[in-house]
């Protein structure tokens, strides 16, 4: 049914049309005429007042879906006073709630007009538990890893079974690099003493977890079909599912392995550019220079490299020219730690006086390169106390010392 409003001028035509803005509820007074399609509106007042909903664009915005959502799929019939107690209740909840907690509201929303609807879940083998279902990227300081490790804990702390629908590790599980991160430098960025690089899924992660940390937990994981550990991302024949807006693809994740030390100090990782993790640098560099340099000094060709000036639009130096490199990988078997570790030292001592490296918020006694690389030797290596070769030493023995342990924590071949 719909209805007509005399446009007017003045106050009350003004009162009108505010009333009758997505989500009013109204009484109105109308004359209705058979066989007309629209008819006349002569009065209306608000039924519960509002004053949140169109003072703030992300809830007006909401209500204009929720709107037209009611528009669409409700239909004239017999009054249905609980569909309606609902819809009220659900309105004034959006008109009150703090912004900060409005996001999700028409996700609830359209979840309890469900059953009004006769949609609902099927519930008759319903189980208690927690589900995890989220693409990693198998390396120790991707979070998603840990928020699975806590939920672990909760689930354990209430007596539930805990789920996971595992995935497949983009970077394969045969290629395992990097230190194991020391238990003293714990963090949400790091723990357990993983490799950088651990070559598990998530499912296999959770088993190592239980594990490690003594969890009584009831866990299952959901296997994969047709997986191998041996297989890289773009094998699996899967498009690529991005894991979070500065993992646009899979080249960004080879590169992420190694490039993320760059977060610790005040040269720009590609963040807020459209090539993350592959472009590299700061105002101060000379590109010319720091391309010479890492030409003589390059670990591998499995990388091809290039100066690149860019501008990001947020994060280091947003809006700031940034000079420096971009890496493109040819091989996805690279480890491109050790270019990373390079690139970062031959810019360190090109600048000495420029780079700076932050220190965690908790210790600032702790420098943040210190947590995301696992242990004290990259402060070393950059300081010229040990050389790159050492390092590659000490990830190969604590590596092989891992796969050991995980061996019969593996699912797939």
């Amino acid at each position: 049914m719909a209805f007509a409003v005399p446009a007017g001028a003045g106050r009350e035509a003004s009162r009108r049309r505010a009333l009758l803005m997505p989500l009013g509820l109204v009484e109105c007074v109308a004359d209705i005429t058979a066989g007309r399609e629209v008819h006349t509106m002569r009065d209306v007042r608000a039924l519960v007042p509002l004053h949140g909903i169109h003072a703030h664009p992300v809830k007006s915005a909401i209500a204009l879906f929720v709107a037209e959502l009611l528009g669409i799929v409700l239909r004239e019939g017999p009054p249905d006073e609980a569909l309606f107690a609902y819809i009220r209740y659900s309105v004034i909840e959006l008109d009150g709630v703090v912004p900060s907690r409005v996001a999700n509201f028409h996700l609830c929303f359209l979840y309890g007009l469900g059953r009004f609807l006769g949609i609902e879940p099927y519930t008759d083998n319903y189980r208690e538990g927690m589900v995890f279902d989220m693409q990693d990227v198998g390396l120790r300081y991707y979070t998603y890893l840990y928020t699975m490790t806590y939920a672990m804990e909760a689930a354990g702390e209430a007596g539930i079974p805990f789920v996971v629908l595992d995935r497949p590790n983009p970077l394969g599980g045969t290629v395992i690099t990097g230190p194991r991160i020391l238990p003293s430098l714990h963090s949400f960025v790091g723990d357990y003493e993983l490799p950088m690089r651990h070559g598990l899924t998530l499912g296999e992660a959770a088993g190592y977890y239980k594990e490690y940390a003594g969890l009584k937990v009831d866990l299952k994981v959901i296997r994969m079909e047709n997986y191998t550990s041996r297989m890289m991302y773009p094998q699996t024949g899967l498009l690529w599912n991005i894991p979070s807006p500065a993992l646009p693809a899979f080249e960004n994740v080879l590169c992420y392995s190694g490039g993320c030390l760059f977060e610790a100090c005040n040269i720009s990782e590609g963040r807020g550019s459209m090539k993350p993790f592959l472009m590299y640098g700061a105002p101060f560099v000379d590109m010319d220079l720091v391309y010479h340099d890492l030409w003589e000094q390059r670990t591998g060709d499995n990388y091809v490299f290039r100066r690149r000036a860019f501008i990001p639009v947020s994060g280091k130096y947003a809006g700031e020219v940034c000079y420096g490199l971009e890496f493109h990988p040819l091989s996805p078997e690279e480890d491109f730690l050790p270019m990373a570790l390079t690139l970062m030292k031959i810019i360190c001592d090109r600048y000495p006086g420029q780079v700076t490296f932050r220190k965690e918020k908790e210790d600032q006694d702790t420098v943040h390169l210190k947590v995301l690389y696992g242990n004290h030797m990259a402060e070393e290596y950059l300081e010229g106390k040990t050389s790159l070769k050492e390092l590659q030493r000490s990830w190969k023995e604590e590596g092989d010392a891992f796969s050991k342990s995980v061996q019969g924590l593996r699912l797939y071949s």
